[in-house]
């Protein structure tokens, strides 16, 4: 059985090692348009792309990446990911963690997941509680080749009202961390403006508001709606002033119609999404990102998280699993 290759093209650090012409040679290649093995796969590199695919002639002197056997795949996609994070049942580092070591975390994991396959990511949220947006940097690192990295879309910080799932202070004592709109934390839509004009102004090409409670933070609730339906139309049209998109981590069923009402391009988890709501999404042409990854995170982490989190985990993962089928058909 031939052996499945992920193709990944590591833009080099310096322009005369990128203007070298390299050329692949695999066994066969899969056409995602047509769903159909290519044989055989012959794939001229120039400045770190594709330039052409079993051209009819070649230069001379190429340097040959010989893969025979192999079936090359297009590099994938992972549309939530949150590059400075890591789970271990608590997020207690992201306010301990300065924005240097936060950095530091978000390169090693961009590495990971660009040599797992991964050749464009959507960076949905920073967790450390720093001004500096973190996942721009690692994002303009990639772009200029300094770092081995995927191609990253970046948010900067998620926002989210005070007391809810994003406020990171929540459930420490009063007046150890203060937080803002700078921060994401909002309370009002003058604040939510704010949050996503600093949010841009630093490098964010995406926007991630968080429309409901969530599973993994301190509040009591999983899908009760947080942000008010004008504080979402204001993120919203705030951002699409600027021809930037939003994403709405949602995970309860009213909530994750209202952030479709107020124009998000995705809805993240969905997880007790409904009839109505699916039907909204197909109507406004909204994507779900499901996140069903996160389940072989949790599950093994059960024991070990805080059992407000443990308890909401348990109850959301089986009924997130049966919603998405629902999506899918």
């Amino acid at each position: 059985m031939k052996k499945v290759l992920t193709l990944l093209i590591l833009l080099a650090t310096t322009s005369s090692v990128l203007a070298q012409s390299k050329l692949i040679k695999a066994a066969s290649f899969l056409d995602v348009r047509t769903g159909k093995l290519i044989s055989p796969a012959n794939l001229l590199i120039e400045n770190g792309s594709i330039k052409s695919i079993n051209p009819k002639a070649l230069p001379e002197g190429l340097e040959t990446i010989d893969l025979t056997g192999k079936i090359l795949l297009p590099g994938l996609m992972d549309m939530h990911v949150h590059l400075d994070g890591e789970f271990k049942g608590s997020w207690d580092y992201v306010y301990k963690e300065s924005a240097s070591q936060g950095t530091i975390r978000a390169v090693t994991n961009a590495e990971k997941t660009l040599m797992a396959g991964f050749t464009t990511i959507r960076s949905i949220g920073q967790l450390h509680i720093t001004p500096e947006l973190i996942d721009v940097a690692v994002s303009e690192a990639s772009e200029q080749g300094i770092i081995a990295a995927p191609r990253i879309i970046p948010s900067g910080h998620m926002i989210t009202i005070s007391g809810g799932h994003g406020d990171i202070s929540l459930g420490l004592a009063e007046g150890l961390v203060t937080i803002g709109p700078n921060d994401g934390v909002i309370n009002g839509k003058y604040d939510a403006i704010e949050a996503v004009r600093y949010q841009i102004k630093h490098g964010a090409k995406f926007i991630k508001m968080h429309a409901t409670a969530g599973v993994l933070s301190m509040e009591d609730a999983i899908g009760a709606q947080q942000l008010s339906n004008e504080e979402m139309k204001t993120i919203v049209d705030e951002a699409a002033r600027q021809h930037i998109k939003v994403a709405a981590h949602a995970h309860g069923t009213e909530g994750i119609k209202e952030a479709i009402k107020a124009g998000v391009y995705s809805i993240e988890h969905g997880s007790i999404i409904d009839d109505e709501g699916i039907q909204l999404m197909k109507e406004n042409g909204v994507y779900l990102v499901p996140t069903r990854g996160l389940a072989t995170i949790i599950e093994p982490m059960i024991d070990k998280m805080d059992p407000v989190m443990a308890g909401k985990a348990e109850y959301v993962m089986p009924i997130a699993k049966q919603n998405l089928t629902k999506a899918i058909k």
